[in-house]
């Protein structure tokens, strides 16, 4: 027989299949460890390691590094399963630390504790490649074990382990809220200062703030998309970039953010406005006109995409200009989330403007933000009668 089972423990069966001799007469032969209960569980387990070997399909994963089985997994799963944004995000994380400090690990031989380690190295002040002393954060540390996980997730779904190293890693708890917003006075000033920028950023900020919208749903708006009669707003598209395919529109984040949202009434003359000024640009540039058969609300002068860092940088020299407080551009967001809630808005319509997935995450969000509304009044009141 050329297969064959060998007991080496409770619960552990060595798979033995016999290949015949080389050409000094020394046997060639295969052999797997499998963990079932049964010995009949291990005699599927061997027709199974059988016919891959005959079909030539079985790789012994001591032979294979870490590195190796990332080319296949990339070749095999990411390729076609990721989007192209998450694609080239996985593989600047992979390439930057997972394939220099794991990648010379055979595959069969990494263990939990290998990955326990690389994340808590993580953890260690100066790990941070853009020159800051800190460590990574908890977001970014728990990105990379979501790509471990799904690393050798495809292993053990294609044969390579059978238990998935990655499987119960520690997750770090992240501060949701860590966000940082405006108050309402300090909101007030910010309009005020917009008023004085051009009407594009204006705009673009004002409609981060007041609608809620992500950076990628604000450069992927249209014209079409915004309906100037009943003062709608149409979320459609999410604009994504990358090295290899440029710009694109997507699906946005999730079914729910697909939406509707009801534009404010002030906003809605300085729409008109800056639609008629874009239309009067685009006519004159003719044959300059690079937008193809997009017109973008938010677009460089002559219609194309504009990068997805350039808000950032408009947003950091406004906020340097009218010496404002500073935080980041996603932040509006927030704070327009924060605002609706503290002024009586229920969680169901707040989750529904901002796209979210479930009004769950609303309130995991931002139900620490209403308690510090809900205390700020209670002070009031120990201000005014307290002894």
């Amino acid at each position: 027989m050329a297969g064959s089972i060998e007991k080496r423990g409770k619960n552990s069966y060595r798979l033995v299949y016999s290949m015949g001799f080389d050409a000094n007469g020394k046997r060639i032969k295969r052999t797997k460890t499998v963990h079932v209960k049964t010995k009949k569980e291990a005699e599927k387990e061997l027709a199974k390691f059988i016919a891959e070997i005959e079909a030539g399909e079985y790789i012994k994963p001591a032979k294979m590094s870490l590195s190796d089985f990332i080319q296949l997994w990339r070749d095999n799963y990411a390729e076609k399963q990721l989007s192209p944004k998450t694609f080239e995000t996985y593989n600047n994380y992979i390439n930057t630390r997972i394939i220099p400090q794991l990648g010379h690990l055979q595959l069969a031989d990494i263990k939990p504790i290998h990955l326990i380690r690389f994340l808590n190295n993580l953890k260690k002040d100066g790990t941070r490649l853009d020159g800051k002393k800190s460590s990574l954060s908890e977001a970014t540390i728990n990105y990379y074990r979501r790509i471990l996980k799904n690393i050798f997730s495809r292993a053990v779904e294609w044969k390579f382990l059978q238990v998935n190293p990655a499987e119960k890693l520690p997750k770090e708890k992240e501060d949701i809220g860590k966000g940082d917003v405006y108050d309402e006075n300090e909101t007030r000033l910010l309009l005020k200062c917009l008023e004085k920028e051009d009407l594009k950023w204006r705009l673009y900020f004002t409609l981060a703030l007041t609608c809620g919208l992500r950076k990628g749903e604000l450069l992927a708006l249209q014209w079409e998309d915004i309906d100037l009669e009943s003062g709608t707003l149409y979320v459609r598209h999410s604009l994504s970039y990358t090295k290899e395919k440029g710009f694109f529109l997507k699906e946005p984040k999730s079914k729910k953010s697909k939406r509707e949202i009801a534009i404010p009434s002030f906003v809605l003359p300085l729409l008109k406005k800056y639609k008629n000024v874009r239309l009067r640009e685009k006519e004159k540039l003719q044959d300059e006109w690079e937008g193809g058969n997009y017109n973008f609300v938010f677009a460089t002068w002559n219609g194309k995409p504009h990068h997805h860092s350039y808000p950032r940088t408009k947003w950091e020299r406004f906020l340097k200009r009218n010496n404002l407080r500073y935080i980041r551009p996603h932040d509006l967001r927030h704070t327009s989330a924060t605002i609706m809630l503290n002024n009586g808005v229920n969680y169901k319509t707040v989750s529904e403007r901002l796209g979210h997935s479930s009004t769950r995450i609303t309130f995991d969000f931002y139900v620490h933000r209403t308690k510090e509304a809900d205390r700020s009044a209670a002070e009031c009141f120990d201000n005014q009668f307290g002894a």
